[in-house]
């Protein structure tokens, strides 16, 4: 079998970090006969397949699935493909056996049901994005065996917009984390009255970053030391106005962007910050959240998507309602306030991420394979 990719180990969005993953663990996996087509690689290996260059994302993805059918061709017996991206499958419908297409998010699956508001918020080149990928996701349904979904919401909008065309249910097998990466070492020496606040995303609409920036001044009102550190770069038009708002609410010399960091350094971002805040509007899952989790961080985060399959239940961490900076501020004045012993909050954190640690990822996915 193999699976498809975007660059292996070179870029670190999410899709990539979940091949590299992948790859770590069946490559050298006796029971699976694991390949990948990528358009580029920073590890040479036999069954590291490349592909030609591209110029657009739509010809990167034709390219990998024009290669992936090549190799499988090549290897001659009952192939099983495996797609990073469900939209970017579309040709893999020639393939003759099985085909898993991985459906990370449901943004595009649920497109048309607000077009106005998505076209308001993101513009229309955004809006004619998603509608295409809309088109081909739902190509994937009709053509996979199975799409494979990162959470049980993401798992529902499939079955809502896609159900009646795919062969199988939908099947859920959460993005996993790395818990080894983000231990708490470090964070056993922070000192615990230290108010920094942290935020992880690109897309800063969507991840509500505007909420928070709203939410920082009734914060400084009881607690005028607090920080907030903003890790991720602005990607969409929108996002330009959120970083002008830090100007309008005069909260300047209390927030700091970082801009985007390599993944290396946030288990010691996470380390050295005293809570993760993530108001999105709108989250398949949150693996940002299984991380601030991992590394002992409590994490204060939306009831949206699949957030609550992580957060529901937890002592030390809360989740709120979306768009609310009053309710938010409210939580994190709170959260400040309380001094939970650090080995308390650990203790949880790391009980909830290992429950949806890259090793049980793996677990499942290999099931799955060998079901095949």
């Amino acid at each position: 079998m193999f699976f498809t990719s975007l660059p292996l180990g070179i870029v670190d969005n999410g899709p990539a970090v979940f091949a590299q993953y992948l790859w770590q663990h069946f490559s050298e996996d006796r029971d699976l006969n694991f390949h990948i087509v990528a358009p580029a690689s920073d590890i040479v290996h036999p069954r590291i397949h490349l592909t030609k260059e591209s110029f657009s994302s739509r010809q990167l993805y034709f390219n990998i699935q024009k290669r992936s059918l090549e190799v499988a061709n090549e290897l001659g017996d009952s192939v099983i493909l495996h797609s990073n991206i469900s939209h970017a499958c579309w040709a893999l419908g020639r393939h003759s056996g099985p085909l898993l297409a991985q459906v990370n998010d449901y943004d595009a699956a649920n497109c048309f049901e607000r077009p106005i508001e998505t076209i308001r918020e993101y513009g229309i080149a955004r809006f004619a994005s998603l509608a295409w990928r809309h088109t081909m996701e739902r190509r994937a349904a009709e053509n996979a065996t199975y799409l494979v979904c990162n959470s049980s919401y993401t798992r529902q909008q499939a079955i809502k917009q896609y159900g009646s065309l795919s062969k199988n249910d939908p099947i859920v097998i959460h993005k996993g984390v790395d818990t080894s990466a983000f231990g708490s070492e470090v964070r056993a020496c922070q000192l615990v009255d230290s108010n920094r606040l942290l935020f992880v995303g690109s897309n800063w609409y969507r991840k509500g970053l505007d909420v928070l920036l709203n939410a920082l001044p009734l914060v400084c009102e009881e607690f005028p030391d607090v920080r907030l550190k903003v890790a991720g770069e602005q990607s969409q038009k929108r996002d330009a106005k959120i970083r002008l708002l830090v100007q309008q609410l005069q909260m300047c010399e209390k927030v700091d962007f970082l801009g985007r960091i390599d993944r290396k350094l946030l288990p010691e971002l996470m380390a050295r910050s005293r809570l993760l805040v993530l108001p999105s509007r709108q989250e398949a899952l949150g693996v940002v959240v299984l991380e601030a989790l991992a590394s002992g961080l409590p994490v204060i985060a939306s009831r949206v998507g699949g957030i609550p399959e992580i957060l529901e239940g937890c002592t030390y961490s809360s989740l709120v309602s979306a768009d609310d900076p009053h309710e938010l501020a409210q939580s994190i004045k709170l959260m400040l306030r309380c001094k939970h012993p650090i080995e308390k909050v650990q203790a949880e954190g790391m009980s909830i991420a290992t429950k949806f640690s890259v090793d049980v990822m793996i677990k499942r996915l290999k099931q799955l394979y060998l079901s095949l």
